[in-house]
């Protein structure tokens, strides 16, 4: 077999072998997630933000509340800069005020997440925000008498009647769940 000039090897990147590390050809599960990333991450960026995670998690950064009425519309940032941009902002008509009070706040959060000064300003347009879809709650059955009897045992020595109380309740919210839901105690 002839040298290649590209890789000064017989048989192409990898000595003539099929299946090495970088030959990917379709086989194989892939996540969804990368994928995905791919197709929005163009999108996003013509926006303005960095791989999507500011829209993602901006429930987390901002709180659930607060996203409720507001959402980041684009990332602008000064000629070849990628530190000091302004975020642009849709909120609420009423709630602008509020959000210009918390803008040293968020601007800290993001900052943050991006591990940077990414952001310096927030810009506010007042609008409606598009909604988010509403999460989605585990479906509760109810408990034997068997299990409820094992659960008031459990939390029947604790003193403290609201801390009773909390822990009956979170007790039959976590009983309740069907076992797929469940979470599975770590050993």
């Amino acid at each position: 077999m002839a040298q290649n000039s590209h890789t000064g090897k017989h048989g192409g990147k990898n000595g003539g072998k099929q299946g090495g590390k970088g030959d990917r050809r379709g086989g194989g599960p892939r996540r969804a997630a990368n994928a995905l990333a791919r197709v929005t991450d163009k999108t996003f960026r013509r926006r303005g933000f960095l791989a999507g995670t500011l829209i993602h998690e901006w429930p987390a950064i901002v709180g659930e509340d607060v996203a409720a009425w507001c959402v980041p519309d684009k990332l602008t940032f000064p000629r070849g800069a990628k530190l000091g941009g302004t975020l642009y902002v849709v909120v609420r008509g009423g709630r602008a005020l509020e959000l210009q009070h918390l803008e040293p706040i968020l601007v800290q959060r993001i900052n943050t997440v991006f591990g940077y000064r990414a952001v310096e300003k927030l810009a506010l347009r007042q609008g409606v925000p598009a909604p988010r879809p509403p999460r989605q709650k585990a479906t509760e059955r109810n408990l034997s008498d068997d299990q409820e009897r094992a659960l008031e045992t459990r939390v029947a020595e604790i003193g403290d009647d609201n801390l009773r109380q909390a822990l009956a309740r979170l007790g039959r919210s976590v009983l309740g769940r069907s076992p797929r839901e469940r979470p599975v105690p770590k050993k």
